[in-house]
């Protein structure tokens, strides 16, 4: 009696040697600790069916890997959920157009976190994906660790969060440096004028942006009252920023008066105002068709 290869049912027959005739080999289901097909001298380790259509591996009397019937493989786990899932990690490497995943998975809800590694042609980056159920294999990506080292939040993130505080209000949701073109404006008539020096720089921390200002112009064709228009970020409801000036030169005041300033809410602008030296209320101060003026000051957006 022998093993054969039966080319009509694809099988693997024992045959019979004096008759020729083929017979199929079944095996017992089998368990876990005493797998149907095991090897000599260690009977716990082999192969064996959980159930119909379902076939397992199975070492030192565990279920290591499973086949369900759909096809999934289970990894440390008997219930997969994707084409392959795993109780625990799984670190993959490829070649050089795709990447590799981690995977880690809870043991009953299947949550996940995935890393991918991405290197095709001169993109490379690292990402961090996060769903809350992830059979089809659709995680959110997260953040990522671009080719030249920046970390990137996604534009949906709510921000960091520091020293374990959970709350929504205290993320940091938002750090830009940047620059505008500020403008002197009327406001009767905003008018143009010739600009010898026309800067403006800002940094952003979550929802205070900080501003400089420098404005040296001539032959200004507006009326009213003066304005500095142009800001990066529009000031939230209920907010305002003082201004502090470095230089303001050559723009007409009322007598004994010094001038001052604040971000207009619900504006992008900055009202120029004075006060008498001597105490009272402010007025606005009245266009002038030439000046310098450098400033700074922080806003609420």
């Amino acid at each position: 009696m022998g093993v054969k290869f039966n080319p009509f049912t694809s099988k693997l027959d024992i045959v019979d040697s004096p008759s020729g005739e083929f017979s199929d080999i079944e095996l017992a289901l089998g368990t876990q600790t005493a797998p149907s097909l095991s090897f000599t001298g260690d009977p716990n380790t082999g192969i064996y069916s959980p159930g119909a259509d379902q076939v397992a591996l199975t070492t030192a009397s565990s279920e290591r890997l499973r086949i369900t019937s759909d096809g999934k493989v289970g990894i440390g786990t008997t219930s997969p959920k994707s084409i392959l899932t795993a109780a625990g990690n799984i670190v993959g490497l490829s070649d050089t157009t795709h990447s590799w995943q981690h995977y880690q998975q809870a043991a009953s809800s299947y949550t996940a976190t995935s890393i991918d590694s991405v290197i095709s042609g001169a993109t490379a980056y690292l990402a961090f994906k996060t769903n809350a159920n992830w059979t089809n294999n659709n995680a959110t990506e997260a953040a990522r660790i671009d080719s030249s080292g920046y970390l990137r939040l996604s534009a949906t993130s709510p921000g960091i969060q520091f020293n374990g505080d959970t709350a929504a209000a205290n993320a940091l949701d938002d750090y830009e440096e940047g620059t505008f073109t500020p403008t002197i404006i009327g406001t009767a008539t905003a008018g143009t004028a010739t600009y010898t020096g026309q800067i403006g720089k800002y940094t952003k921390v979550g929802n205070l942006v900080t501003c400089s200002i420098y404005l040296n112009y001539s032959g200004g064709t507006g009326a009213g009252n003066l304005r500095i228009a142009g800001l990066p970020f529009t000031v939230v409801t209920g907010g305002s920023g003082s201004i502090n000036f470095g230089i303001f030169s050559n723009i007409a005041l009322a007598a004994n008066s010094v001038a001052t300033g604040y971000a207009a809410e619900l504006t992008s602008e900055v009202v120029l105002t004075q006060y008498a030296s001597g105490g009272g209320g402010y007025a606005f101060i009245t266009y002038d068709a030439a000046g310098e003026i450098l400033v700074s000051f922080t806003y609420p957006t």
